[in-house]
């Protein structure tokens, strides 16, 4: 099968739309067992030039609300390293800006920062015409917590596929160099995690969830090798 036609499978497979919880899960191990497939190769990551690059994002506070839920599950399933920084404020007073980075093999980096992008595009599209600014900081997160659980539900699958055709040793060695590099790049990470907050707006919290599930998780055609693992 070629890469275009694979690329085109997995994002029909990772469409949640219209499918029961079984049917979802199904169609997420097939995606899965072709994501391990097309995945990086041993000789990419023992290579001693390793190809590894970092890529930043500045966030204002509403995709502040999205990414702090969605940073940790990114990284879990691109294999790179997630972290955040506070950024200055201009007028001297607390900002609300932050940068958020992923590190790691380049491919892996240009997934997870396309993941990032698709993401904040969708929970910007889901929240527009919201007026009031609790009831779209209630949508952002429910829309978050979504899409930042089919990511789990997707890396689980992975990680169980990888270890169905034994191909879990390359994992620890993988992880050792992008800490490596992450080491090289900065020191003191704040991680991505978060802690819970609760919803007011139901009608709003409801939208969010639908928005999440319906956010499409493979990269379309013409975006470059499938690298997500």
């Amino acid at each position: 099968m070629s890469d275009e036609r694979t690329k085109a499978l997995i994002a029909a497979l990772l469409n949640e739309d219209g499918r029961t919880e079984a049917e979802a899960a199904s169609a997420r191990e097939k995606a899965a067992r072709l994501l391990v497939r097309h995945g990086l190769t041993e000789a990419e990551v023992l290579a001693e030039d390793r190809d590894m690059a970092r890529a930043d994002t500045e966030l204002g506070r509403h995709d502040w609300i999205v990414v702090k839920f969605l940073g940790g599950a990114i990284a879990r399933l691109t294999g790179t390293t997630a972290w955040y920084r506070d950024l200055p404020a201009k007028t001297g007073r607390r900002s609300d800006r932050k940068l958020s980075s992923f590190a790691g093999y380049r491919p892996d980096v240009e997934q997870a920062d396309w993941l990032m992008a698709t993401v904040l595009a969708a929970g910007k599209a889901a929240a527009r015409g919201v007026g009031n600014d609790r009831s779209k900081s209630d949508l952002l997160a429910a829309f978050a917590v979504t899409v930042a659980r089919r990511l789990r539900d997707l890396a689980e699958a992975t990680d169980t596929a990888r270890a169905a055709v034994g191909s879990t040793a390359l994992v620890p060695v993988k992880q050792a160099n992008v800490d490596e590099y992450v080491r090289e790049l900065t020191g003191g990470l704040r991680d991505s995690r978060t802690r819970g907050r609760s919803l007011r707006d139901g009608a709003a919290a409801a939208e969010g969830r639908r928005a999440g599930a319906a956010v499409s998780l493979s990269r379309p055609l013409g975006k470059g090798p499938l690298t997500i693992r």
